[in-house]
């Protein structure tokens, strides 16, 4: 609400400001292209709602399919362990992990100046300069595929693989809807992360929390934990 209001005080002075220089005629031409600017951001909105909607509800339809049991996918070329199975693979996912862009160095000149002559003088010291790391940024390293399954998560991708053993998971933290998820796990020094939009698919934190479903309280829990989900989504999309 307050944003609405400020907006339009703001067009109502831009308008002030045109009829103070132009007078009517540049009303009329200011008017024009705001109007203008309205209406196809008006429509890039309705086009990015409309795809949002078609790719929840696919995931949707994707969760209510797993709610009937997962079922093992024996195409995967991951190599299992006993009892593992893989129960959902997805592409155009991407590994991001927290790096630093750089370091920045400041310093300058120090020491004294000693005159030897009238036209040459001798400076004593040097430079004395601080280097630190940049703070770190979440950085796409990777895009690839997910593999998810009852005892760990595989993300593999053409420059880097990551796993995550479900028995050494620290903790999950997943955004709204899944679209981004962090992972720790015993042994590793940094936590990455996984992300990538539903296009139609479940997306990677909703899979993970799955997985993770699977493994601690079993495929009925995990079953229950779908449904809702796709219950949940079901919600948000009417209510759009």
């Amino acid at each position: 609400m307050l944003e609405a209001i400020v907006s339009i005080v703001l067009i109502a002075v831009m308008f002030w400001f045109a009829w103070l220089l132009v007078g009517w005629v540049g009303v009329g031409f200011l008017a024009l292209w705001v109007g203008g600017t309205l209406v196809i951001y008006l429509l890039w909105e309705k086009r990015k709602t409309a795809k949002n909607i078609t790719g929840m509800a696919g995931m949707a339809g994707e969760l209510r399919r797993l709610s009937a049991g997962f079922h093992p996918i024996d195409d995967s070329y991951l190599s299992r362990r006993t009892d593992e199975y893989v129960f959902y693979v997805r592409d155009q996912v991407q590994l991001r992990e927290y790096r630093s862009p750089g370091r920045s160095t400041t310093g300058g000149y120090g020491g004294a100046s000693y005159r030897v002559s009238q036209n040459l003088r001798i400076s004593g010291g040097g430079i004395k300069a601080i280097s630190k790391a940049l703070p770190e940024e979440s950085t796409i390293i990777d895009l690839g595929e997910a593999i998810f399954t009852n005892q760990r998560v595989v993300f593999m991708g053409p420059n880097h693989t990551r796993e995550w053993d479900l028995s050494k998971l620290l903790g999950l933290e997943i955004s709204d809807n899944g679209f981004q998820v962090g992972a720790g796990v015993s042994g590793q020094r940094k936590t990455s992360a996984l992300a990538g939009d539903c296009l139609g698919m479940i997306t990677p934190g909703i899979a993970f929390a799955l997985a993770a479903e699977i493994f601690q309280y079993g495929k009925k829990s995990a079953q229950a934990l779908a449904l809702e989900t796709a219950n949940n989504i079901d919600e948000q999309i009417t209510a759009q």
